[in-house]
């Protein structure tokens, strides 16, 4: 069980978040949606690590954690482009994934006939692809991927949420998953919460988030 207790963080003393809750469970894949701004990329930094927060408690299995980037405790997936443009894809998922996880994504079907290209020469969609398949299967417990759906044509959309729940039954593996695309991560989600007001509060389908000002 990963658990995030008491997390909050500010900005030129603006409160983004104050004090967020919330837990996943080891196969669990968790939908976290709310406006922009509202600072679900600044949570999932600070879960990783790569941002201070004011305050965070972070456990797994009731272990206490920080800075997990340091130790590959979760795998996460940015907004932006990171993979170093000039590298083929093959060396770039080399570079990535450990060798007994690289094959995974050597042989997609999707990937595999683009392994000699750099990946500067992919399609938005092609790279963000690539990018959801590394930490998807990056060898964690935990994956926090951030707007993964993002540059994804509407066509690819429901594989990709079907790989991304098969990887969670399959390995284990929880997910947190953000994304404005709403209706993607509720049809991948097992629970979906709101960020709203710098807090976690739970929604169970479109009526709910209606509720917490997120939908019209």
């Amino acid at each position: 069980m990963l658990t995030v207790d008491s997390l909050s963080h500010s900005y030129g003393g603006i409160q983004v978040l104050g004090g967020v809750y919330l837990s996943v469970s080891p196969g669990e894949v968790l939908g976290v949606v709310g406006r922009n701004g509202c600072g679900k990329t600044t949570m999932l930094r600070a879960m990783l690590g790569e941002l201070r927060a004011d305050h965070l408690h972070l456990t797994i299995n009731g272990r206490l954690i920080r800075r997990a980037y340091r130790h590959g405790e979760l795998a996460y997936l940015p907004q932006d482009p990171y993979l170093p443009r000039r590298l083929r894809v093959g060396a770039a998922v080399r570079l990535v994934l450990p060798n007994d996880e690289c094959n995974r994504v050597l042989l997609h079907p999707r990937v595999e006939p683009l392994l000699e290209r750099r990946v500067g020469s992919l399609s938005g969609g092609e790279e963000r692809l690539l990018e959801v398949l590394l930490a998807s299967w990056f060898p964690s417990a935990y994956a926090l991927l951030d707007e993964p759906f993002t540059e994804i044509e509407p066509v690819h959309r429901a594989p990709l949420g079907e790989l991304i729940r098969d990887t969670a039954t399959r390995d284990g593996r929880g997910f947190i998953i953000t994304d404005h695309a709403y209706r993607d991560v509720l049809s991948v989600a097992d629970r979906v919460v709101v960020l709203t007001n710098g807090v976690i509060r739970p929604a169970d389908g479109e009526e709910d988030l209606r509720r917490w000002g997120y939908t019209p």
